[in-house]
């Protein structure tokens, strides 16, 4: 089953849960191939809506310990703009689709995801426009994500010390 994988990290992020639990947003990612959706849904609870057809399902948790098993799996991860969550789908080389939190303070989650959608690896959208993306998201080419280079961070600590 081809996965997509959305995750709100540990904020409220009611309109983005909404929004991907939408019939709109279902039948785009029946559209697009894609048979199960799972969403990371935070403090969101009251905005989540499971929901299994024959050809789709949904499923959901708040919070567990380890997303790795999803972002593993999926082929396609919606997120917030958390750097911790953009850095998990990047270096494991997902397509991604970046939503930033409006709601959070001085937006600063808006800045990181224009800069790397600015680069090339990711696409930057609203809860607005998130079908429209998922739409043209076949027809973007995403740039890889440079590799983590722990040297460089060795010699920078290195240097210091």
């Amino acid at each position: 089953m081809s996965l997509v994988f959305v995750t709100v990290g540990s904020t409220r992020f009611d309109s983005l849960v909404e929004k991907v639990c939408s019939q709109e947003l279902l039948a785009v990612f029946e559209k697009l191939g894609y048979s199960r959706l799972v969403v990371q849904y935070g403090k969101s609870c009251a905005q989540f809506t499971a929901t299994n057809s024959v050809n789709f399902s949904v499923s959901g948790f708040d919070y567990k310990s380890s997303l790795d098993s999803y972002y593993d799996s999926a082929e396609l991860v919606i997120s917030h703009a958390g750097s911790g969550s953009i850095l998990n789908a990047l270096r494991r080389e997902k397509k991604l689709v970046v939503v930033s939190n409006q709601s959070l303070m001085d937006n600063h989650q808006q800045e990181l995801a224009q800069e790397l959608a600015d680069l090339g690896v990711l696409v930057q959208s609203s809860v607005s426009t998130l079908a429209s993306s998922l739409n043209n998201i076949n027809s973007v080419t995403l740039k890889k994500f440079p590799p983590q280079n722990s040297s460089a961070v060795k010699s920078l600590f290195q240097n210091i010390l």
